[in-house]
C-alpha cells in the first residue's frame, strides 16, 4: 500500500497524540502532549483537523500541526499560523517526508493569505522552507542581592493559584495588551499552562492585581499582566522572594516603564532573537510594527523604496509620525534577500548594520522592529 497524504480528522486525535508522544519521547525526554500543550491536545481540545499527516498501511509515519491565530499589534491584525509537533517515525527518516510536509504547509499558507508564521526549531533545518531566526526578546535577571541593595521589599503582594474568578479577570487583562494573540476564553487557562508553565494570580492587599505566568521551574516570568503598571516595581522583589531564586523577566521594547525599572537593578540583561519566523506579507507586517515602534521611539521622516528578492517593490513613507507603505514601480533604494530582510528588520543585529547608503541614519531610526510571538501562544 502506498503513502497517504491527509489532513487530520477528529477521529485521529488519539493516534496523533500517541505518535507525537512516541516521537518526542524517543528523541529526548519523556513527553506527554496533553500535559505540555493542553490547549491543543488536552481532554477538552481537538486540533486534529489542523494536522498534516502521512500514513503508511493506515498508520501515521510523519506529521505536523499548523494552527491559525490572529496576532494583534496595536490596532492592526495579522493572520498568523504556527507550525509545531513536526515529527517523523525513526524508521522513516531520510525519506524526504518532513520536506514534503513542510512544502505542503508553506504552499497552503501562501494560498490562504497568511501574513506571518512562527515555529521553534533548528535554524538551518527550517531555512530550507523560508523560516529565519529573528524577532526581539529582552530578559532581565534579578537575584536576591539585587533586591537587597536596590528595592525595598514589601509584604503587600503575593502569588496565589489562579482560581475561576481570577481566571476571568486575567482574561480581561490579556485582551487589553498592546500586542497579543486572540485567545478563546474557555481555553484561556490551558493556554497559560502551555509548555508546563505555572500561572498565578497577583494579589495586592487581598485584591486581584494581575496575573503572572512562571516557567515550570519558576526561574522566568514569561507573561505578566497588571491592572496598574505602578505595581511592577513591587512585583520584582515579590517574585524573587516567592521563588527563592533568581528570576528572569521577559520584557518587550514598548514596555518602557518596566524597562526603566529593570535596567537599573538587574544583574544581567539578555537581548536575543525571539523565534523562527516566515514573513509572507512584508508591507503589512512592517507597517504594523513601525506603528508600534513609534510609540516608544520617534520615527524620522523619510521615504525608502525596498525590494525583497524578486517581489514587487514597496515604498515606506514616514511623515510626522504617520506611516504609509505603498506598492511602487520606482527603482529600489535597497534590494534584500528574504533572509537578509528578516535579519535586518526584525533582529537586534540591525543596530550594528551598515546599510551602505546615505539612508543609513533614517533606517536606523526605523529598525529593528519589535517582532515577537507570545510564548504561551507558541505551538
Amino acid at each position: 500500500m502506498g503513502l497517504e497524504y491527509l489532513k487530520g480528522a477528529p477521529e485521529d486525535k488519539a493516534d496523533i497524540i500517541d505518535f507525537a508522544n512516541y516521537i518526542f519521547s524517543h528523541a529526548a525526554s519523556k513527553t506527554d502532549f496533553p500535559t505540555l500543550l493542553p490547549k491543543l491536545y488536552g481532554k477538552n481540545a481537538n486540533s486534529s483537523e489542523s494536522h498534516y499527516i502521512i500514513k503508511s498501511d493506515g498508520k501515521i509515519i510523519a506529521m505536523l500541526g499548523a494552527f491559525d491565530s490572529v496576532l494583534h499589534i496595536g490596532e492592526r491584525q495579522l493572520h498568523a499560523r504556527g507550525i509545531g509537533t513536526v515529527s517523523v517515525h525513526p524508521y522513516h527518516r531520510n525519506e524526504g517526508l518532513m520536506r514534503k510536509l513542510m512544502e505542503w504547509v508553506v504552499s497552503d499558507m501562501r494560498h490562504d493569505g497568511v501574513d506571518i508564521s512562527e515555529l521553534g526549531g533548528r535554524r538551518q533545518r527550517y531555512q530550507y522552507y523560508g523560516f529565519e531566526r529573528c524577532g526581539l526578546r529582552l530578559a532581565f535577571e534579578v537575584n536576591k542581592d539585587n533586591i537587597k541593595h536596590s528595592i525595598k521589599s514589601s509584604n503587600n503582594i503575593c502569588f496565589k493559584p489562579l482560581t475561576t474568578n481570577y481566571i476571568n479577570d486575567s482574561y480581561v487583562l490579556w485582551t487589553q495588551n498592546e500586542v497579543r494573540v486572540s485567545r478563546n476564553q474557555e481555553s484561556f487557562y490551558d493556554i497559560l499552562c502551555s509548555w508546563s508553565s505555572k500561572p498565578f494570580a497577583v494579589v495586592k492587599d487581598g485584591d486581584f492585581a494581575g496575573y503572572a505566568v512562571f516557567s515550570n521551574n519558576l526561574d522566568t516570568i514569561e507573561e505578566l499582566c497588571l491592572k496598574d503598571e505602578n505595581d511592577f516595581k513591587e512585583i520584582i522583589p515579590a517574585s524573587v522572594n516567592f521563588t527563592g531564586n533568581t528570576v528572569k523577566f521577559s520584557v518587550q521594547p514598548y514596555e518602557q516603564q518596566r524597562l526603566n525599572v529593570l535596567q537599573k537593578i538587574a544583574e544581567r540583561t539578555i537581548i536575543t532573537h525571539d523565534s523562527m519566523f516566515q514573513i509572507f506579507n512584508f508591507p503589512k507586517v512592517l507597517e504594523a510594527l513601525l506603528l508600534l515602534r513609534k510609540k516608544y521611539i520617534p520615527l524620522s521622516d523619510g521615504k525608502v523604496t525596498l525590494q525583497i528578492d524578486e517581489d514587487e517593490p514597496f515604498t515606506i513613507i514616514v511623515t510626522s509620525g504617520d506611516v504609509q507603505i505603498i506598492s511602487s514601480n520606482l527603482i529600489p533604494d535597497i534590494k534584500l534577500s528574504v533572509f537578509d530582510a528578516m535579519g535586518i528588520f526584525f533582529s537586534p543585529i540591525c543596530n550594528f548594520y551598515d546599510f551602505g547608503t546615505d539612508l543609513n541614519n533614517l533606517l536606523h531610526s526605523w529598525f529593528p522592529l519589535p517582532l515577537f510571538f507570545p510564548k504561551q501562544d507558541g505551538v
